[in-house]
């Protein structure tokens, strides 16, 4: 997970690129998401820093890797 400047990316929420020093990026798919769409109303100084430590992934990949997870489990029981 990274912050960065980047001015090829817009958020995916709202489409904007104009806080680019304050865009997120998702680990899995590398889109963008502007910290005040994901509830930041400040900056990334005020994001919670375990956040900042550790992989992020957006809604939609969690929901793919969850349902990645859950059919390999399903298929792991069906043997």
């Amino acid at each position: 997970m990274s912050i960065r400047g980047a001015s090829e990316l817009v958020c995916e929420i709202c489409s904007r690129a104009e806080d680019e020093e304050n865009m997120i990026i998702c680990d899995a798919c590398d889109l963008g998401y502007d910290l005040q769409c994901l509830g930041d109303t400040d900056s990334a100084n005020d994001l919670d820093f375990n956040i900042l430590e550790d992989d992020w992934t957006c809604g939609a990949c969690e929901f793919v890797m969850l349902a990645v997870m859950t059919l390999k489990q399903m298929a792991a029981t069906m043997k």
